[in-house]
């Protein structure tokens, strides 16, 4: 099933808030302004196209997993480095996207986290039903997601489902300490899930208690750059423990991919090819940006 939710502008936080709080999602229209929308979207192709050096997005022959550093049937990229990809942090300080942030929270002392980006080029990228809670139902520490969405997604389209009202009724008792919580398939949940259609150039806030997953391209659906979502994630930094920004620096450093929990250091652990299998087939690692006093630059550091 599919549904257009109510689209929000940045400056109307005061509903967007009441919304999230409501259905456990929320999507921001218009973020970007067309010339910086064009400039980051040329910056991906620029940072794709330093790592996947067997890949050609003018040659569609070439779109395989063995060319492509992620894990093809979800098309999340969470390693390799490309969670510092320049078009990342591109976003990750955008003015905009740092004010959702801080009317979220209510504090312009924020960190971000190191996570990854989703791709979908084409339907054989099946990623099936994988719904999910990145947060135990018994945790009371308040986290919200997000996500940019460079692509529209219309009904065909790859892109993002969620089960409104999920976060204040799912349930299960397990460990304390797990987060990720997949939901049973027979779970009545399950029979609310929806695909949000959305515009290009907006940003979906979810709470991680929220049931929610990718979907896949329709089996009819010709190969294309269908589906380009960056996953970001702010916390208030009042909640990042001294430790963890030293880990997370030097995570930095090394071009260590997180999950969305900025005020940790929980590094990803890549469940396809490891970075010697890459290299040996050709491929490069991404570079953290440095200033020209070989440092990481004001805007970035503050973040971490």
């Amino acid at each position: 099933m599919s549904y257009r939710p109510q689209l929000f502008s940045i400056d109307d936080d005061v509903n967007w808030k009441s919304y999230l709080d409501k259905y456990g999602f929320v999507v921001i229209n218009n973020i970007l302004d067309n010339d910086t929308y064009t400039n980051i979207f040329t910056q991906f192709y620029l940072d794709w196209a330093h790592v996947t050096k067997n890949f050609n997005f003018h040659d569609k022959a070439t779109w395989t997993p063995e060319n492509c550093p992620m894990m093809w049937d979800i098309g999340m990229i969470t390693g390799y480095g490309l969670g510092h990809a320049r078009f990342q942090w591109q976003l990750r300080t955008n003015p905009n996207i740092v004010e959702i942030w801080k009317r979220l929270h209510g504090t312009d002392d924020l960190v971000v986290s190191f996570d990854g980006f989703s791709v979908f080029l084409t339907p054989e990228q099946r990623s099936g039903s994988w719904l999910h809670v990145d947060q135990n139902p018994k945790d009371t520490l308040y986290s919200v997601q997000g996500a940019y969405n460079f692509m529209p997604v219309g009904e065909e389209d790859a892109g993002f489902v969620v089960v409104p009202g999920s976060h204040k009724t799912f349930y299960v008792d397990v460990d304390e300490r797990q987060r990720f919580i997949p939901v049973n398939p027979c779970d009545i949940h399950v029979d609310y899930a929806v695909k949000l259609l959305i515009p290009q150039n907006c940003f979906v806030l979810w709470n991680s208690k929220t049931l929610h997953a990718n979907t896949g391209m329709a089996p009819t659906k010709q190969p294309e750059l269908n589906r380009i979502t960056s996953y970001i994630c702010y916390f208030p930094k009042e909640q990042r423990p001294e430790t963890i920004m030293k880990l997370r620096t030097n995570g930095y450093h090394r071009g260590v991919n997180c999950g969305h929990y900025a005020i940790e250091y929980n590094k990803k652990v890549k469940p396809y090819r490891s970075e010697e299998e890459l290299e040996a087939q050709g491929f490069n690692l991404t570079k953290p940006i440095y200033n020209s006093e070989g440092v990481i630059p004001d805007e970035i550091f503050k973040l971490i």
